[in-house]
């Protein structure tokens, strides 16, 4: 919720110190998880769980920590556009809900939520509140077949098409961790669209109209102590780019066919030295190639 309220004040400074309209900005969020409220403190987490179990059914929620009902979705809906002070945003992810509830509900029930879901956000985007909607994951979309928590995307469309029609449903993107240490975006040719198979998660999207965001550049800071650092590092691809962070986003911006990438930074030092990565172009499709073999 802090990090809702942050993006709020920096909307507000941008129109207010540099005239940038909200209509310039593209503000996405994410729902799944019950959260507390950090600023609250200790015990706010518990608060909201108790109130959300007043209106689901217990086995709607799991572990006590992440909910897809209809009712859930509404009311994080709305406690994150209070957060941002806005009317409405542009999309909303439901974050690692496969990943949540496959391993306990299985795979048929788990689309049956994701059906509910999709109603529900549909019913948003009627109102004015919501442009487009989608899922962010973990693992679930790249992974083999066999996998437990493998989904196909073409699925989730075709769900999304039930609940808000064949060519103006709002499942316009998805977010999937892309760095060096994740490959499987790029690599893993586990998609199925129309019959065609062997298709990576990214031109499995290409194919179907969804943006591919990607996530988790830095892996949570775990990459710049890795072994893949030291590869990245010497890398001349990337020497254009000083900073060690900034050189693995630097892949991970370049990676074809994603539209950008979210990175989170806690600290104003980061941003500046992870922003470095700006002032340069992204890697050829050639440099990519060549840089991610190493890797």
């Amino acid at each position: 919720q802090m990090a809702e309220r942050a993006v709020a004040r920096a909307v507000i400074d941008l129109k207010t110190l540099h005239n940038v309209p909200r209509e310039a900005l593209f503000i996405g969020t994410k729902i799944g998880y019950i959260t507390g409220d950090a600023s609250i403190g200790e015990g706010s987490e518990e608060t909201q769980w108790k109130s959300l179990m007043a209106h689901v059914r217990p086995s709607d929620v799991i572990k006590k920590k992440h909910c897809i009902a209809p009712y859930c979705v509404k009311e994080m809906f709305a406690l994150s556009i209070k957060n941002l002070q806005l009317t409405s945003v542009d999309v909303l992810y439901l974050a690692d809900a496969a990943e949540m509830h496959i391993p306990v509900v299985g795979r048929v029930k788990f689309m049956n939520r994701i059906l509910a879901a999709f109603n529900t956000l549909e019913e948003l985007r009627s109102k004015g509140l919501l442009r487009w909607y989608g899922l962010s994951v973990w693992r679930s979309l790249a992974v083999p077949q066999m996998h437990p928590l493998h989904i196909n995307l073409e699925e989730l469309l075709e769900l999304a098409q039930q609940a808000g029609g064949f060519e103006t449903h709002g499942f316009g993107f998805i977010q999937v961790p892309v760095n060096a240490n994740m490959p499987e975006v790029w690599r893993g040719r586990w998609q199925t669209v129309q019959y065609q198979t062997n298709l990576t998660i990214i031109e499995a999207a290409e194919k179907l109209g969804i943006g591919v965001f990607g996530v988790a550049p830095l892996l949570s800071g775990q990459l710049l102590e890795s072994v893949a650092s030291g590869v990245v590092e010497t890398n001349p691809s990337l020497s254009m780019v000083d900073d060690l962070g900034a050189k693995f986003i630097q892949i991970s911006r370049s990676v074809p066919g994603i539209i950008s990438i979210v990175a989170g930074q806690s600290r104003v030092e980061q941003v500046k030295s992870n922003g470095m990565v700006l002032d340069v172009p992204i890697l050829t499709t050639s440099q990519f190639e060549a840089s991610s073999k190493t890797f």
